[in-house]
């Protein structure tokens, strides 16, 4: 029996929310697929803000010297250019399908300079939104444990009478009937797209999963990127694929929820560019979320893996209107419009997806169940303003062994599952 040190990130629904996907899945079919052609993207770049450009006012962190702006349909890059020009900026991120920009300014601002700004450029004819482009911390957890793994893996899963093995959680969420129903519409629902936002990926150690593609997966300092890919306590994002995607054709470790995924698997990590050397802190801003939305969306990516939180400690800040819960409410309300209005538009465009996103683990026994809704971005964003992307979010909270909700996972309204979230056994 081998064993290994593993690591696994339960920030909740990290392994959770791919527990479900197989039965997202089985609706994708009835989503008419009118995508454009996935050859031709379009160009798709950001910047990544620094550390001296990242300021704070009122708790809420934004570069000081960048905005984010949305051009009105039809309108060309080299009208954005010349307008850029014009209020002394240049273009340093793009997302040719959507429309959105990323601009630098020569001078910094504070935030009554940028509404000065943004009120001159709300009456471009050109300019449909113009935004600060926010900065957030991307959180992920962690725990050490001994777990077996190989044949003991697929003979856990093999015998009905384990219920507590290493395999629980895939008998748990009742994949092994959903592998039988895919096995029976192959020409249907498969193959599919599948992808993930999470943190680095390993694509060279790990034999049970293969990307066709990854976005963002390294920096300009290897031995940072190398620490989120080893068993020291962030291996988050591949503990994640293989829980999605591992193969199920090989007699190598496990399977993922989604076993066909070979050719058809995704990821953009958040971590890559952000831990480069000079911005700590594992920092991300609304363009850089955009833009790994954007690599996603615009493959005919339909099922998008997210299990990530935005500033964990918000969530209790808020419920316990701790001083500043009100900067930090505005900070997330923000955000989440921005992603909300940016990925409506990516529906209006005719790109289709689901969404799978994390509830969170900021809950205890001291505050049991504390609302999902102030997680993420994601979970944060309005169905009353952006109902058809709200629609196509699935937020999971997380389940032990016993069926009972986990004492760290949140809960309330915003929350639509809850499955295996604890002891998952994966590529970590």
């Amino acid at each position: 029996m081998k064993k290994k040190k593993a690591t696994l990130g339960i920030v909740i629904g990290i392994v959770v929310a791919a527990i479900i996907t197989v039965s997202v899945l089985l609706v994708i079919n009835l989503i008419k697929n009118r995508n454009t052609n996935a050859d031709d993207i379009g160009e798709i770049y950001y910047y990544q803000t620094p550390a001296e450009h990242i300021a704070e006012e009122n708790g809420i962190s934004f570069a000081d010297n960048e905005i984010l702006v949305v051009a009105n349909e039809s309108v060309s890059k080299k009208d954005i250019e010349q307008l850029a020009e014009k209020y002394g900026a240049e273009i340093v991120g793009y997302i040719e399908a959507t429309g959105d920009y990323q601009w630098r300014m020569d001078s910094s601002f504070d935030f009554a300079g940028f509404d000065d700004l943004a009120d001159k450029l709300r009456k471009e004819d050109l300019i449909s939104r113009v935004n600060l482009n926010y900065v957030s911390s991307v959180g992920v957890d962690s725990i050490d444990y001994d777990i077996n793994y190989g044949d003991e893996w697929r003979e856990d899963i093999q015998d009905e009478t384990s219920e507590d093995g290493i395999a629980w959680s895939i008998k748990a969420a009742n994949v092994i009937e959903a592998w039988e129903l895919l096995d029976s519409k192959k020409s249907d629902l498969i193959p599919i797209n599948v992808g993930l936002i999470d943190t680095c990926f390993d694509e060279t150690n790990i034999s049970d999963y293969s990307f066709v593609q990854t976005f963002y997966n390294d920096d300009t300092n290897g031995e940072v990127l190398q620490a989120y890919r080893n068993d020291n306590g962030n291996g988050h994002g591949t503990h994640v694929a293989g829980t999605f995607a591992a193969r199920g054709n090989d007699n190598n470790g496990i399977c993922g929820v989604y076993p066909y995924s070979d050719g058809h698997l995704y990821a953009a990590s958040v971590l890559g560019a952000v831990s480069a050397p000079g911005n700590g802190n594992n920092q991300n801003t609304c363009m850089q979320l955009k833009v790994c939305f954007a690599e996603l969306i615009l493959r005919k990516v339909k099922v998008i893996n997210i299990s990530l939180n935005n500033k964990r400690e918000r969530v209790n800040h808020i419920v316990d209107r701790a001083d500043g819960w009100e900067e930090e409410l505005e900070e997330l309300t923000q955000n989440a419009d921005l992603l909300g209005d940016f990925l409506e538009r990516t529906l209006d465009d005719g790109y289709d997806f689901v969404i799978v996103s994390a509830a969170g683990n900021s809950s205890s026994l001291e505050h049991p169940q504390l609302d999902a809704q102030y997680n993420s971005f994601l979970n944060a964003i309005s169905s009353e303003k952006y109902s058809d992307v709200f629609n196509r979010i699935i937020v999971v909270g997380s389940l032990g062994k016993d069926y009972q909700i986990s004492s760290f996972s949140n809960g309330g309204a915003r929350v639509d599952i809850y499955a295996p979230g604890e002891d998952v056994f994966s590529t970590l």
